[in-house]
């Protein structure tokens, strides 16, 4: 999946964590992560037009389960973590999604939903500056305007992504 123009040391993920500290993810360990979780689909069933539907925080296993289903052949299903139960067992069920990643904070979402979007942030701003040999960045933390701001200044960040929801309250911090 790695560009041979692109060197394995170049970041390919900077994670902002809830702790302020930044620690990047290389191409080559991103590589190797998600090369990883694709065999442990592929060991669990998940084969080439399967989805596999991800409710995960911005952390850099989030782009780890991305990669790894594409590399499966998989379809990846994002699954927003501000969705609500029936938001998420809508998103499930209508994708069929033949395997569901979450994290212990997220999985209490996931208990009254019987049967096993906003993707355009996570192909845009997580896939597509990989496929260019850029580096992408997450911010685990919940968002605000001021630290959105602080981070795009101090990463130097050039090309931004976000839901709509983003944009406008922006759009308002601005006018106060």
């Amino acid at each position: 999946m790695l560009r041979p123009s692109i060197g394995v040391d170049r970041p390919a993920l900077t994670c902002i964590g809830n702790d302020g500290v930044a620690p990047a993810v290389s191409y080559g360990e991103q590589q190797e992560q998600s090369a990883r979780f694709a065999d442990l689909l592929t060991a669990q069933g998940v084969g080439p037009g399967d989805r596999v539907a991800c409710l995960l925080p911005r952390i850099p296993e989030l782009l780890v389960v991305m990669l790894g289903a594409l590399r499966a052949g998989a379809v990846y299903q994002p699954l927003f973590k501000a969705f609500g139960p029936k938001a998420i067992e809508q998103r499930i069920a209508g994708s069929a999604a033949k395997l569901i990643v979450t994290d212990s904070v997220n999985r209490p979402k996931l208990d009254d939903i019987a049967d096993p979007r906003w993707p355009y942030g996570q192909y845009y701003a997580a896939i597509e500056p990989l496929l260019l040999g850029s580096t992408t960045t997450f911010q685990e933390a919940e968002f605000s305007v001021d630290a959105t701001c602080q981070i795009i200044s101090d990463h130097a960040i050039t090309n931004f992504a976000a839901a709509p929801t983003v944009y406008r309250l922006i759009i308002a911090a601005d006018k106060d």
